[in-house]
């Protein structure tokens, strides 16, 4: 199954847990992009390979981390006021990428109660996220019931 069709979108970051080879590899290619569209002749890209990239939806340029996170944590936000809980996983029908996401923010969380050094988290999104109510702890089930409102 595609990216596009599973996510809605073309955007495969870099740090990419249900794929990290597609996404190192997706990373690569933005590179390469940005060199041939500069005039740099040791571009590993050819004009083919953009174009069939770009059949597939392919995204460009990545969008930041942070914009990124804003607005998962706006998706986020909406589906705790139609649902009431925070506990949406990543075979969410309406959002995958939502459920990926706050899976993240568990897995960035833990990093950082062991001191890794390397999480995104920070004690403002660890805020935000309280704020909402946000589980740390949930382990989304198989087939789980995640919201009967929707």
């Amino acid at each position: 199954s595609n990216h596009v069709e599973k996510y809605g979108n073309g955007r495969v970051p870099r740090d990419f847990p249900q794929n990290p080879r597609l996404g190192k590899w997706m990373d690569k290619q933005r590179r390469y992009y940005k060199k041939f569209k500069d005039g740099d002749l040791s571009s590993n890209i050819t004009e083919y390979r953009i174009e069939r990239l770009n059949k597939v939806g392919c995204e460009w340029k990545s969008a930041s981390y942070e914009n990124q996170w804003k607005e998962r944590y706006k998706e986020l936000v909406t589906f705790v006021e139609k649902c009431g809980h925070t506990r949406v996983s990543s075979d969410f029908p309406e959002n995958p990428s939502l459920g990926n996401w706050a899976y993240r923010q568990r897995l960035e969380y833990k990093q950082l109660q062991k001191g890794d050094l390397s999480s995104k988290m920070t004690s403002d999104r660890i805020e935000s996220l309280e704020k909402i109510g946000f589980e740390w702890d949930f382990v989304p089930g198989p087939r789980r019931k995640i919201c009967a409102t929707l």
